[in-house]
């Protein structure tokens, strides 16, 4: 491993991700669905991050199960990334021009 990963990085960044997607759940409850799908399209897109333990070591030096465990991640975090995303279209976020925004 790289010495500038450590457990407290790790932790850290756990605690990050799971703090965007707690704050998706929380916009659900108050109703504000537009901002709980942006929310939870970016807590999915992290979920991709996954991925990133390839660029460690290639998927032979992994075992099955470690395998089984990031492409499990990455999948569910592109179909929650996808599910958020048709969200956000169907509450009309595609039409909005930039001004709207402001």
């Amino acid at each position: 491993m790289p010495s500038w990963i450590t457990s407290d990085g790790v932790y850290l960044a756990w605690l990050v991700v799971t703090a965007i997607g707690i704050a998706g759940l929380v916009a659900l409850q108050l109703r504000l669905h537009a901002t709980a799908a942006v929310f939870m399209a970016f807590y999915g897109a992290l979920g991709l991050d996954g991925l990133a333990h390839y660029t460690l070591a290639l998927c032979s030096e992994h075992t099955f199960n470690t395998n089984v465990s990031i492409w499990s991640g990455a999948l569910s975090g592109l179909r929650l990334l996808l599910a958020s995303a048709v969200s956000a279209r169907r509450l009309g976020l595609g039409r909005l021009r930039p001004s709207d925004l402001a």
